[in-house]
């Protein structure tokens, strides 16, 4: 999609519809790790899509010979594993750590296109992919950075009494023993 190219038509609002709704589901996914396990998220997440994703197909449906069953069901099982490390990756770290590595794929999607589809990709897209790699890599080292210094704040903070030790004779504080509380 670029300005001036292309006229906006209903695939690229599909493909910006798409992108959007992808954010979501990683914000989701994140929120979700805190408290669920990653089989459970993806678990849910095809019980909700699945009805979802058929009343679209319904208006195009037409059944599927052996050779394209065996590869969507292919695709299905492909499409879970990837799901379940996403989330698990989602679980273990920040999504703004997890970010570039989405961009992975773009190399990937590139040559599958090139050599299954005869698509050449321009200078302009790899152009745009690079910034918003190159944005993406630099918020996640940002993060980094903010991180190591927060962790470093709060090493150099003296550490807070205990509750427990407000109870506990006091006889190293310059102000000499305290009573025990109740006399």
């Amino acid at each position: 999609m670029r300005r001036g190219s292309e006229r906006l038509d209903a695939n690229l609002l599909i493909l910006l519809l798409s992108a959007a709704t992808g954010a979501m589901n990683n914000i989701t996914v994140k929120f979700l790790a805190r408290t669920e396990r990653p089989s459970t998220i993806v678990a849910f997440f095809m019980i909700y899509l699945t009805p979802l994703s058929l009343v679209p197909a319904l208006f195009v449906w037409r059944m599927p010979d052996l050779s394209t069953f065996g590869a969507l069901v292919g695709l299905g099982g492909l499409g879970t594993i990837a799901h379940l490390s996403v989330a698990r990756a989602l679980a273990a770290a920040d999504a703004s750590a997890c970010a570039p590595f989405e961009f992975a794929r773009l190399p990937f999607a590139a040559l599958i296109g090139f050599l299954w589809f005869g698509e050449v990709t321009d200078l302009w897209t790899w152009a745009g992919a690079a910034i918003i790699a190159g944005s993406a890599i630099y918020v996640a080292h940002r993060e980094a950075q903010l991180s190591r210094l927060n962790r470093a704040a709060l090493a150099a903070r003296p550490a807070a009494p205990h509750p427990e030790d407000a109870d506990a004779p006091a006889a190293h504080t310059p102000a000499g023993p305290r009573e025990p509380p109740g006399r």
